[in-house]
């Protein structure tokens, strides 16, 4: 696919990857030509195209999948284009899921690096506890969360986090007495008492029914054991954040001829420097917007706007 992209024009070799990174369009051009478009009898910008149809179409599959076949209509909600190649291909899966709008973040290529610097510091334990519910002891039940948090602030202390800036969760293992998969059920935090522990057993029954569809408060149930988790949240990093509003119109730094399958020919195309777009900025397709991490391509027939946060918005032109 990044051979793909390069033929149509999509990715700029020059610069990709901040220009770390080289690539080669002789060979891209010659692999699509001589593996696909030779075969077919098709031109090679034909032949491009229609690997990327054929690859979009399989990406708006996969989403289907997850989602339509799962009872979800994704008719008005908005896609979220990561990774270094999800925006070149979201405009195109815009149209094929009937979506309502594309949001390609500041920074997608790097997204799984960003959510690492996000990530919370996490802590849990958990400890075996199998009996009848009825038979549950809190006196028990007190003592043991009370070991788990004794480790669980050991461990936090050790990363060197304030114990103020900690959450504390804590769950319980239940199930149906004869299944064989267990339910982790939020309890409350304090002190456990048997007012609490009725509180579960209703909890259980309703987060039964909510992922089951039914639930059995005749049938006896049981705790298998029980989870503590503690979780510190880390500040942000710094974001980017686009130039403030101008009225000013969005003016392309470049040109490149890029293939659209709406006509299966190259054309000039204008290419912007994302980073330099400004709020409101209004880029209509075809264009390219370049940034180090990834490319976003507006198709014919789309227009990218920037959102205050530094993301950017793609639409059928018509919204």
């Amino acid at each position: 696919m990044t051979d793909d992209s390069i033929v149509l024009g999509y990715l700029n070799p020059a610069t990709y990857a901040g220009g770390r990174f080289p690539l080669f369009p002789e060979l891209a051009h010659q692999a699509v030509e001589v593996l696909v478009a030779g075969p077919l009898g098709l031109s090679v910008p034909r032949a491009a195209a229609g690997i990327h149809d054929i690859v979009n179409t399989q990406m708006a599959e996969a989403v289907r999948l997850v989602s339509v076949r799962r009872g979800y209509d994704l008719r008005g909600i908005a896609l979220v284009a990561m990774g270094g190649a999800g925006p070149v291909h979201a405009g195109r899966l815009l149209k094929l899921l009937q979506a309502r709008a594309v949001v390609v973040p500041p920074r997608p290529g790097v997204s799984s690096a960003y959510g690492l610097l996000l990530a919370r510091v996490r802590h849990e334990a958990s400890r075996a506890y199998p009996r009848l519910f009825d038979r549950a002891d809190p006196v028990q039940l007190t003592a043991i969360f009370a070991e788990i948090d004794d480790y669980c602030r050991g461990r936090m202390r050790e990363e060197g986090v304030p114990l103020d800036r900690v959450a504390v969760q804590r769950y319980a293992e239940m199930r149906y007495v004869g299944q064989s998969y267990e339910l982790q059920v939020p309890m409350a935090g304090g002190g456990i008492d048997r007012d609490s522990l009725t509180r579960l057993l209703g909890d259980f029954h309703a987060l039964h029914d909510q992922i089951y569809g039914h639930h059995s408060p005749d049938n006896p149930v049981e705790i298998m054991g029980v989870r503590g988790v503690h979780l510190s949240q880390l500040p942000a990093p710094p974001t980017d954040r686009p130039t403030r509003a101008s009225a000013a119109p969005a003016e392309p730094m470049a040109r490149r001829r890029a293939c659209f399958s709406e006509t299966g020919e190259y054309a000039d195309t204008p290419v912007y420097a994302r980073g330099s777009l400004s709020v409101g900025a209004r880029v209509p397709g075809p264009a390219i917007l370049d940034q180090e991490d990834t490319t976003t391509v507006v198709y014919p027939g789309q227009v990218a706007r920037v959102h205050e946060s530094g993301s950017v918005i793609l639409t059928e032109e018509k919204e």
